[in-house]
């Protein structure tokens, strides 16, 4: 699943992406765009990410300029789901980590003490 984020992260218009609400105004499709989701490169130049319109029946519908974002927005419902459960997997990873550390602390320790108690019965 990692592999495939990272594939799709790198197909993909690069973020941050911003809405930007429009007043009603005519796209070159013939649809009336009413908002963008878009990126907005160093320059100030805008990259269109989404599109909101009203489709032949009036009711909104939201267009992409780019397949890849489109099936990145699709997935990233299923790469959520994944990324928590990985980053619970390695939480819990750590928690037992962190057990057997200190665990081996304590036997060191009881280990030194004992080596110790031991030297210390043999020397005169």
């Amino acid at each position: 699943m990692l592999d495939k984020i990272k594939t799709m992260l790198g197909q993909i218009t690069p973020g941050p992406w911003e809405w930007d609400v429009k007043k009603l105004e005519k796209n070159k499709h013939g649809g009336v765009d009413v908002g963008d989701l878009s990126y907005w490169n160093p320059d100030r130049c805008g990259v269109s990410v989404l599109t909101i319109m009203p489709n032949k029946y009036g009711n909104n519908v939201i267009s992409t300029v780019s397949e890849h974002n489109a099936e990145f927005i699709a997935a990233s419902p299923e790469f959520a789901q994944w990324s928590v459960r990985e980053i619970e997997r390695l939480r819990e990873a750590l928690e037992d980590i962190e057990t057997l550390a200190c665990m081996n602390r304590w036997n060191a320790i009881e280990s030194i003490e004992e080596r110790a108690s031991e030297a210390l019965k043999g020397s005169p």
